[in-house]
């Protein structure tokens, strides 16, 4: 949670890193659009779930003072231990549950959305399924771990899983016996029916060989999901298949059969209702001015909310709630332009009128210099806008979606 704010800056130089060292050494571009959707995502996840970050903690620590079974002690490195590994096999389990169960899948799909395999992808998180994950180490409170050594131990568990989306990384040699590797990972994300379900190991892959879903990485890797996602907007990345889920159980006439589908395994039931059938390799391209301009757009919403995810327990709600909204939005608005949707030139307009509300709002409340920042930039992004509508007519045509077939 806060770790994981801190560590966002150094995510991003990390990235930048793999992303020169790839192209220099192995021939590997990323993908500009679907590392910008990745990223975005991430985001999401952070600036949504700041909220409900403290309420979890909160919750975990009035579990764990009123009902914890057991006593730990924090100067015990063997209780340390065994918090890393509690939280290793709780994080199986609820990995290995959300490909197992249709609903707990529509919140982690989002992960595996990316048809390519590097630490952007590792910033890919469902919003929803934080949630889910929370109620799943709640029990670790009860059995009686301080919150304080979860927050330390579980923001220690992540930064690892950004480490474990590397392309880079070819082997760890004799440590893949007991570590999810980069190359053991890769495993879990490709949508070949030989990898599916496989390797769902965190930090350890010993549960994998205990628990029968171990696969060893031997054809070539199909990144991403068998449907794939015409989009790369973070918000209908997240509610696309709540959507398909809503309407297939409307579509089926018993209720014993709407429980089977939301309960049942994903790829068993999509036999049963089919889901919408997307086409493997999307990439949609905008004009060279308005990549420019949406680069920078993301980038500047990207780093008002980092540092409204690092000082949210600082800020008043009256403040931080709409400048998430406007955030989140200018956000999904990127996105959009790189789809280019129609939508995307009416919503970023809005953006601008309610950033301009929030920021003189701001001021009259006499807020000192980070109000007159944003407004300054806001205008100057609303200017660039305009020149760039007017001079550069953005393109809307669906001959801008490259199709490839599936490898």
């Amino acid at each position: 949670m806060e770790i994981l704010a801190y560590a966002f800056p150094v995510f991003l130089i990390l990235i930048g890193l793999e992303a020169f060292s790839l192209r220099a050494n192995m021939n590997y571009k990323y993908r500009l659009n679907e590392s910008l959707s990745n990223l975005s995502c991430g985001v999401f996840d952070q600036i949504i779930n700041a909220f409900i970050g403290v309420i979890f903690i909160g919750v975990f620590a009035i579990i764990q003072i009123n009902f914890g079974f057991f006593n730990f002690n924090p100067r015990s490195v063997l209780h340390w231990l065994l918090l890393l590994i509690a939280i290793d096999l709780t994080y199986y389990i609820f990995h290995r549950a959300s490909h197992r169960i249709n609903f707990l899948w529509a919140t982690h799909v989002v992960h595996h959305q990316s048809e390519g395999y590097n630490l952007t992808v590792s910033l890919r998180q469902g919003t929803i399924a934080t949630w889910v994950t929370y109620m799943f180490y709640l029990p670790l409170a009860l059995i009686g771990f301080p919150a304080f050594m979860f927050l330390i131990v579980h923001g220690i568990f992540q930064l690892y899983q950004f480490i474990v989306h590397t392309h880079y990384l070819k082997s760890i040699g004799p440590f893949e016996k007991i570590i999810a590797s980069p190359r053991l990972h890769r495993v879990h994300h490709g949508q070949n029916q030989q990898y599916w379900d496989k390797n769902y190991g965190g930090l350890f892959i010993i549960w994998d060989k205990l628990f029968n879903s171990y696969k060893e990485p031997k054809e070539k890797i199909i990144y991403g999901i068998t449907t794939g996602l015409r989009s790369w907007d973070p918000f209908w990345a997240n509610i696309y298949y709540f959507k398909f889920l809503s309407k297939s159980v409307l579509k089926l006439k018993t209720f014993s059969d709407k429980i089977r589908f939301l309960f049942g395994p994903p790829g068993e039931l999509q036999r049963v209702v089919p889901p919408p059938k997307y086409s493997y390799g999307y990439d949609s391209q905008i004009q060279k001015e308005w990549r420019i301009y949406g680069i920078l757009q993301l980038l500047f919403s990207i780093i008002t909310g980092f540092f409204l995810v690092l000082y949210f327990n600082k800020i008043n709600y009256i403040i931080s709630i709409p400048s998430a909204f406007i955030i989140l939005l200018s956000i999904s608005n990127v996105n959009r332009l790189f789809d280019r949707r129609k939508e995307a030139l009416i919503t970023e307009k809005i953006k601008f009128i309610l950033t301009l509300i929030l920021t003189a709002a701001l001021i009259i409340k006499e807020i000192p210099f980070i109000p007159y920042i944003v407004l300054f930039l806001s205008i100057c992004f609303m200017v660039w806008f305009i020149l760039i509508e007017t001079k550069y007519p953005y393109q809307t045509t669906s001959k801008s979606f490259m199709i490839k077939n599936q490898p």
